[in-house]
């Protein structure tokens, strides 16, 4: 389980490669769903199913290493793999780069060792990525860039022979693909067997993976026979042990492996040893976690992989759909969700919107949502005319997001005339890294956790937005830049408009009802207002503070003098409401009692 690039798996929150497999999983809340999401990747894997490794991020690393004739960091030792929970794809991560160039690509075989690697680079799609992406790129200048680079660590550089040698690089990796072309099977390393008493102690002989039905698949990773003893395993504290006496073929590589039945079902620890024998001399591997089988892991969610119209009138899906391509939703359909259920779009998205306005309707009882995510930021998102109904948040097997509308890295999206409605979530929609505009959006949840809108890293453009009966904020910005036009707020539990961290915007006319605060800017941001109507709130017509002491100012600025029902401000920040400067009337210390015991409730705060 320690070997190829799953040695250097690990899911926790952050979802990021760790250089040791052995860590201790058992004590952990998400053990089972990191069984199961290490398991549908080891599936995949084994399956010999290249798409779980984002194309576009390994093109990237192999046009690096290619470049500076260094395929080092590609070997499976020194690559993580960060697990982008959106796509359900692996993002390589390189490591053990140098700042010089190889005069021989002696590094490329390092490809052969990871199945997949060796087939995305065989791929007519990845040679003609490569081919077209290398043409962009100049030489020369890119040999002045580094030649700037490396001075500050050698005074030494020769650009010419530098050049020569990235161009000959480029050479031998089109040979390569020429090469792995006609091959079958993965060059896993081979030995030779006169010195192979000398070598014994350097490599790993075989690789197993133990499943929680019994079941063990065996890779025998060098070119002779090896003769397996027996399984070593704990029950209830006490060590047994399984006999196998049986000889793993030279053939049981990874497109062949050895199979038996131990009967051992996987256990807490999932400690499980093998002994074996490769001529007089005897060795032990221990794996550490024990998989589902495939024909158990449940995986509920189906993919397609082609242009796709909804144009009928009626649509049910029974699993999580993933559309891989471009979709089109023709107005006025009607698109029933199972229990949990949700879309998820990796490229364009765009909903016709007939003459008549007739809506989109998503439904379902406890429906998940809709999500839009873009690798690379060039996709197109329209969507006009959208009802959904009765979300309890997007949810896969790699994580749950508790939004009904999810827009992630998405360059230029318009939302028109979208409504949700009834939805339990913590958010209705969560806007990530995105930009785009937002037209008559309107938006009815007395379920909804936290936020109406959430805003992060992103630069909206939104008018004609309606807000109500929600229990947490109605529109937060974090990290954002926006324009509020025509924003109507009642009945919010939190803040009307929350504005934090280092985000900006003007608001040019807000209508805002029955709510605790109307608007409210903190931690570095800033926030002008030109028109501010309604009963200006119960608790705060203004507040601008700091909630995070890393950060040291905050201002609201009122275009006109309007009348206020009361204000918060602490020190380090500004209200200017028309030519008055508000004076300060609290404390960084009152804000966090606020925050934990008062007007804003601690679990909604973003």
């Amino acid at each position: 389980m320690k070997e190829f690039f799953f040695r250097k798996l690990f899911f926790k929150e952050t979802f990021i490669g760790n250089p040791n497999f052995d860590w201790n999983f058992y004590n952990e809340n998400n053990y089972k769903k990191f069984r199961k999401i290490i398991s549908y990747f080891m599936q995949n894997y084994l399956n010999n199913n290249e798409k779980i490794i984002n194309l576009s991020g390994f093109l990237n690393e192999f046009i690096l290493a290619s470049l500076f004739n260094n395929f080092h960091p590609l070997n499976y030792s020194n690559i993580r793999f960060y697990l982008n929970k959106f796509t359900g794809k692996l993002d390589p991560i390189t490591s053990d780069a140098s700042y010089t160039f190889e005069p021989e690509p002696r590094y490329i075989n390092n490809l052969n060792y990871i199945l997949i690697f060796q087939k995305i680079v065989s791929s007519p799609e990845f040679k003609n990525a490569y081919e077209k992406e290398i043409k962009k790129i100049d030489i020369s200048k890119l040999c002045e860039v580094f030649k700037k680079e490396i001075i500050k660590l050698n005074e030494i550089f020769f650009l010419e022979k530098e050049k020569e040698c990235i161009l000959k690089t480029n050479e031998n990796v089109l040979n390569y693909f020429k090469k792995i072309e006609t091959m079958n099977n993965v060059s896993l390393k081979q030995f030779n067997i006169e010195k192979i008493n000398k070598r014994f102690s350097k490599f790993k002989h075989i690789n197993f993976i133990h499943f929680l039905n019994g079941d063990v698949k065996i890779f025998n990773l060098v070119n002779l026979p090896i003769y397996l003893h027996k399984v070593i395993y704990k029950e209830n504290g006490i060590t047994k042990e399984h006999i196998i006496d049986k000889i793993i073929s030279p053939n049981n590589t990874l497109k062949n492996p050895f199979f038996i039945n131990t009967q051992i079902k996987g256990s807490l620890d999932d400690k499980i040893s093998l002994k074996y024998k490769i001529y007089d001399k005897s060795f032990e591997i221990t794996n550490h976690i024990s998989l589902i089988p495939e024909n158990e892991l449940s995986l509920n969610f189906n993919v397609i992989e082609e242009d796709y119209y909804l144009n009928k009138k009626d649509y049910k899906f029974d699993k999580t759909t993933i559309f891989t391509k471009p979709v089109l939703i023709k107005s006025g359909i009607k698109i029933r969700l199972c229990k949990n259920c949700s879309l998820i779009f990796l490229s364009d998205l765009i909903t016709e919107r007939s003459k008549k306005g007739k809506e989109t309707i998503i439904y379902g009882d406890d429906i998940g949502g809709l999500a839009i995510i873009d690798e690379n930021k060039n996709n197109t998102v329209l969507i006009d005319g959208i009802k959904i109904k009765n979300s309890n948040g997007i949810k896969n097997i790699f994580s749950d997001y508790s939004a009904a509308l999810l827009l992630y890295n998405i360059s230029n999206f318009t939302l028109n005339n979208l409504k949700i409605m009834n939805a339990n979530v913590e958010d209705a929609i969560n806007l990530i890294d995105s930009n785009g505009k937002l037209f008559n959006v309107h938006i009815d949840g007395s379920n909804i956790g936290s936020d109406g809108i959430d805003s992060d890293f992103s630069n909206i453009d939104a008018e004609m937005i309606h807000l109500e009966n929600l229990n947490g904020d109605g529109i937060d910005f974090s990290k954002s830049k926006f324009k509020l036009k025509n924003f109507k707020a009642k009945n919010i539990g939190d803040k009307a408009v929350s504005v934090g961290e280092t985000s900006s915007g003007v608001i040019y006319d807000a209508n805002i009802n029955s709510s605790e605060t109307c608007i409210a800017s903190k931690d570095n941001s800033y926030v002008l207002i030109k028109k501010l109507y309604g009963d200006l709130c119960n608790s705060f017509t203004f507040a601008s503070y700091i909630k995070k002491r890393n950060y040291n100012h905050a201002k609201i600025k009122v275009e006109k003098e309007i009348k206020y029902k009361n204000y918060l401000l602490t020190e380090e920040a500004i209200i200017e409401n028309g030519d008055n400067l508000l004076k300060p009337n609290s404390s960084y210390k009152e804000i966090f009692e606020f925050y934990n015991y008062g007007t804003f409730k601690k679990y909604q705060i973003q």
